[in-house]
C-alpha cells in the first residue's frame, strides 16, 4: 500500500494593513526581496518582480496572480477576503495602486513509498557505523531526487568495532548524489505488499519537522556530499503517536477506547460521549454529546458547529468568525476588534478601544466613542455629531455647520467662512471670512472686532465707541459730540458745531469754540484765551432797535464815516462812537433823529482799524449797543491776534487790584493820568454789587434809587462827577476785556476827567461780578 503526503510549500508574506495603501504595490511570495513598493504609472507585473530582485529559485513563475481590491471598498477585517478578487497577470498589463502580486512557490510532492524490506543495513558516518540486520526502509523523494528517508528496525551503533548504543530507527537526510551509499544495502526484491508501516507518514512528518533544511515550511536541497543521520528509540509499547501497522484497538481503565486504522486515522471515544478523530495530515475532528462538532485542520484553524445552528471558525492566529442561524455573522480579531454583519445589511464594528462603527443599509454611518460622543454620516453628505459634553454638531453637504452647545448657544458656520453665534444670554456673534467678529447683545448693543484689533461698539442710544489698535478710544454720541481718549490719558471732545475741549495728563485744558475762539487752562490755574475776532464786542447787540441802511466798511483817512437808518420809537437818543484798535481812545458824536430816521457822521483822519458802535439810550440813563462793526481807514497793516492771559488770585482783593492795574495800564498807553484807588469809591462799588446780588438784577439803575453817583456823593469826600462800569464774566480779565471792547465802558476807563477809582470783584458760582466806580474830585 502506498501512502502519499502532499505538502504545499508556499510562503505567504503578510504585509501590515498600513502597507496596502492606495499608492503602493505589494510583491509577495517566491521573490528575492518581497515587500511594498511605490506604484509607478504603466509598470507591468514583471517590472515589479524585477524591482523585488527577480524570481526565487523555487518560484512557480507560470502561476503568478494579482490580488486587487474591489472598487471603492476598503477591507475592514483580515478575514473579509471576499472583498478582494484575483486576476491572472496577463489580464493586468499595467498594475493599479493597491494591487498585490502573488508569486507561488513550486509544489513539491514528498512521497512516502510502500515500505521495503531492509537486510543488513550498514551505514558508516564519521567514526560511527549504524547496523540493522532486518527492518524496513521508508524512502521519500521530490522532483529533485531523494532527500530523506527512515530506516526502521532494531539496530546498533558501533564505534571502533565496539557497540556503544541501540536504536529503533534512523532518520537519514542526504543529497541525491549520496543515495548510492545506502542503496546497495537495501533489498532489491519486489515490494512487500503485506508488510507495511501504517504510520509511515506520521513518522516522516515528525522527522521532516526536525530537518535541518526545512525553512519556512519548505525543504531546501542539502548540499552536495551532505549526509546526516539521526538515531532514536521507540519505547514499547508504542504510543498513540506511534501506533504501528494495521488496525488496532485498545481500551483503557478510564473507559476510553482507542482505535487506529490502516490509512493512519485514529479515533478516541471518551466516557463523556466525546468522539475525537485525528487524521494523518494532522487535522482533528471532535464530536460532543450535546451535538457540537469541532474540526481542526493541520494549520491550526478550528471550525465549531453548534446544535443551534451557530458555526464558529477560529484561525490559527486567533481571529474568530461566528455565523448565526438568523443570518448574523460575527468577526472577532486577536486585537479585540469585533465586527457584526446583520441580516438587514447593517455592518457594525466594535473596536478594542471601545469605538463602535456602524454602517446601515441606507448607507448611513455611525461612529460612537467610549466617552459617549456620536457621529452620524448620511448618504447625502450631511454629518451629525454629539460630543461627550452634549455639544451637538450638524454639517450640511454644502459645508454649512450648526453647533448647539449645552448652555443653549447656537453657532452657524457657512462655507465661505462666515459664522453666526446665538448665545443663551441673547447675544448674537457673527464671524466673517476676513476674521472680523460682530457681537449683538440683548440690549441692542453691537460690537465689531477686526483682525487688526480694532473694536467698534454701538449702543442702543446710537453712541459709537471705537477702540483702536493703538490704544485710542473714540466715542461718538448721537447728538454729534465726539470724545477721543488717547493712551497717554489725554482727551478731546468735539461737538456738532465744531467746538472742542482737550484735556491733557498734566492738567492742561484747551477749549476751542466753533467761531475759532480758544481758551487754554494751564496746570497752575491760569488761562490763555484767543478769539477768532478778538476785537468784536461780546455783549448783547440790540439790533432790533435800529435798522441800519448805510454804514461803510472802509474809508480813506480824513473822510467822514456816515451812518443812517431807521430807529425804534423807544429810543430817546443815539450816539456814534468809534475807537482805534487795539488801544485808542473813544471818539463820539451825537446822532440826529427825525421822524424815526437817524443820520450821523464822524471824521477820522488817522489810518488804522476802528471799532464802530452806535449807542442808543432807552429809558432813563440806560445806554445799549445796537450796532458793532469793524471799520478800516486807509490801508493799515494787519492787526495782531492778542492772547488773553487769565491769572489765579489768592483772593478777590488781589483780583480788584489787578483790575485797577489794567485800567491804569490802558490809560498810560494813550497818555492819561493814573487813577488812585479810593476806599470810599471801593465801598460804593461793594455796596452796588451786594445790592445787585441780593435783589437779583444787573443794571446801573438801582430799584431803590441808590445809584453809584448818589452813594459816592454821600460820603465825606465830595466828588463832582461819578461814573460806573458793571460787568460779568468767567474771570476778571474777561470782564475787563469786554469793557474795553464796549465804547461806553471804554470811555469811562479812559476818561480824562477821572482822578480816583474804586473796584470790587465778587464770585458767585463760576461767574465774576465786577463793579468799577470812577470819581472826579
Amino acid at each position: 500500500m502506498t501512502v502519499i503526503l502532499r505538502i504545499w510549500l508556499i510562503v505567504v508574506l503578510l504585509c501590515p494593513l498600513a502597507c496596502t495603501t492606495r499608492d503602493t504595490v505589494v510583491v509577495s511570495g517566491a521573490v528575492q526581496a518581497a515587500g511594498t513598493y511605490p506604484h509607478e504609472e504603466g509598470w507591468t507585473t514583471l517590472a515589479y518582480i524585477e524591482l523585488a530582485g527577480g524570481f526565487a529559485e523555487e518560484a512557480d513563475s507560470g502561476e503568478v496572480s494579482i490580488s486587487r481590491l474591489q472598487p471603492d471598498i476598503e477591507p475592514q477585517d483580515a478575514l473579509d477576503y471576499r472583498k478582494r478578487f484575483n486576476i491572472t497577470s496577463h489580464d493586468a498589463d499595467a498594475l493599479a495602486p493597491g494591487d498585490q502580486i502573488l508569486v507561488p512557490f513550486m509544489h513539491y510532492t514528498v512521497r512516502m513509498d510502500t515500505v521495503r524490506l531492509l537486510k543488513n543495513l550498514e551505514l558508516a558516518v564519521a567514526d560511527r557505523t549504524y547496523r540493522i540486520s532486518n527492518g524496513h526502509w521508508v524512502p521519500g523523494w521530490t522532483e529533485r531526487g531523494v532527500v530523506t528517508g527512515v530506516a526502521i528496525g532494531r539496530g546498533e551503533i558501533l564505534q571502533d568495532f565496539t557497540k556503544i548504543s541501540m536504536f529503533h530507527y534512523l532518520h537519514i537526510e542526504l543529497h541525491p548524489g549520496m543515495y548510492h551509499r545506502i542503496s546497495a544495502h537495501l533489498s532489491a526484491g519486489p515490494v512487500v505488499k503485506t508488510d507495511i508501516l501504517e504510520d509511515a507518514s506520521e513518522i516522516h512528518t515528525t522527522m521532516f519537522s526536525r530537518s535541518a533544511h526545512r525553512v519556512d515550511g519548505r525543504v531546501k536541497l542539502p548540499p552536495v556530499e551532505f549526509l546526516n543521520v539521526q538515531a532514536g528509540i521507540w519505547l514499547a509499547p508504542k504510543s498513540r503517536a506511534r501506533p504501528g501497522p494495521g488496525m488496532r484497538k485498545r481500551r483503557y481503565g478510564d473507559r476510553r477506547e482507542w482505535t487506529t486504522y490502516g490509512d493512519g486515522r485514529q479515533r478516541m471515544i471518551h466516557p463523556d460521549g466525546r468522539v475525537e478523530k485525528t487524521f494523518p495530515g494532522g487535522s482533528r475532528h471532535v464530536r460532543y454529546r450535546d451535538g457540537r462538532t469541532v474540526y481542526e485542520d493541520e494549520r491550526g484553524n478550528v471550525e465549531t458547529r453548534h446544535p443551534d445552528g451557530r458555526e464558529v471558525w477560529v484561525t490559527s492566529f486567533g481571529n474568530q468568525v461566528t455565523s448565526f442561524p438568523d443570518g448574523r455573522r460575527e468577526y472577532r480579531k486577536t486585537n479585540g476588534d469585533v465586527r457584526l454583519l446583520l441580516p438587514d445589511g447593517t455592518d457594525r464594528t466594535i473596536f478594542a478601544e471601545g469605538i463602535v462603527h456602524t454602517r446601515h443599509p441606507d448607507d448611513r454611518v455611525e461612529v460612537k466613542n467610549p466617552d459617549g460622543s456620536l457621529e452620524v454620516r448620511y448618504p447625502d453628505g450631511r454629518i451629525q455629531a454629539r460630543t461627550s459634553t452634549g455639544h451637538e454638531i450638524t454639517i450640511q453637504a454644502d459645508g454649512t455647520r450648526l453647533d448647539r452647545l449645552r448652555d443653549g448657544t447656537v453657532i452657524e458656520t457657512y462655507a465661505e467662512g462666515r459664522k453666526l453665534q446665538h448665545n443663551a444670554t441673547g447675544e448674537l456673534v457673527e464671524v466673517f471670512a476676513d476674521g472680523k467678529r460682530k457681537i449683538t447683545y440683548g440690549d441692542g448693543t453691537e460690537m465689531i472686532r477686526s483682525v487688526d484689533g480694532h473694536r467698534r461698539i454701538k449702543y442702543a442710544d446710537e453712541t459709537l465707541v471705537d477702540l483702536m489698535p493703538d490704544g485710542r478710544e473714540i466715542r461718538r454720541h448721537a447728538d454729534g459730540r465726539t470724545l477721543i481718549v488717547n493712551p497717554d490719558g489725554s482727551k478731546r471732545q468735539d461737538d456738532r458745531v465744531g467746538a472742542s475741549i482737550e484735556i491733557f495728563p498734566d492738567g492742561t485744558r484747551i477749549e476751542t469754540h466753533a467761531n475759532g475762539s480758544r481758551m487754554e487752562m494751564r496746570p497752575d490755574g491760569t488761562w490763555l484765551k484767543s478769539f477768532a475776532d478778538p476785537y468784536a464786542y461780546r455783549g448783547i447787540v440790540r439790533s432790533d432797535l435800529v435798522n441800519l441802511l448805510a454804514c461803510p466798511d472802509e474809508i480813506a483817512p480824513g473822510e467822514r464815516v456816515a451812518v443812517s437808518g431807521a430807529v425804534s420809537d423807544t429810543v430817546n437818543g443815539m450816539e456814534l462812537a468809534v475807537f482805534e484798535l487795539p488801544h485808542g481812545d473813544v471818539l463820539a458824536e451825537s446822532i440826529r433823529i427825525k421822524r424815526g430816521m437817524f443820520k450821523g457822521s464822524l471824521r477820522l483822519r488817522k489810518e488804522g482799524y476802528y471799532r464802530l458802535q452806535i449807542l442808543v439810550e432807552v429809558g432813563v440813563a440806560h445806554k445799549e449797543t445796537s450796532v458793532d462793526r469793524l471799520l478800516r481807514v486807509g490801508s493799515p497793516a494787519p492787526l495782531d491776534s492778542p492772547t488773553l492771559s487769565v491769572g489765579v488770585y489768592p483772593g478777590m482783593d488781589e483780583a480788584a487790584d489787578h483790575l485797577i492795574g489794567s485800567i491804569n495800564e490802558s490809560r498810560t498807553r494813550i497818555g492819561r493820568e493814573l487813577l488812585r484807588a479810593h476806599p470810599w469809591l471801593a465801598k460804593v462799588a461793594e455796596y452796588r454789587v451786594s445790592e445787585m446780588l441780593a435783589l437779583r438784577y444787573f443794571s446801573h439803575v438801582s430799584p431803590i434809587g441808590k445809584n453809584a453817583s448818589v452813594l459816592a456823593r454821600s460820603g465825606a469826600v465830595r466828588f463832582s462827577k461819578v461814573g460806573e462800569n458793571i460787568g460779568q464774566g468767567p474771570s476778571v480779565e474777561d470782564v475787563q476785556e469786554q469793557l474795553m471792547l464796549s465804547a461806553g465802558h471804554r470811555k469811562n476807563i479812559l476818561g480824562r476827567d477821572w482822578t480816583d477809582v474804586g473796584v470790587v470783584a465778587v464770585t458767585e458760582g463760576e461767574t465774576i461780578w465786577v463793579v468799577q466806580v470812577f470819581g472826579q474830585r
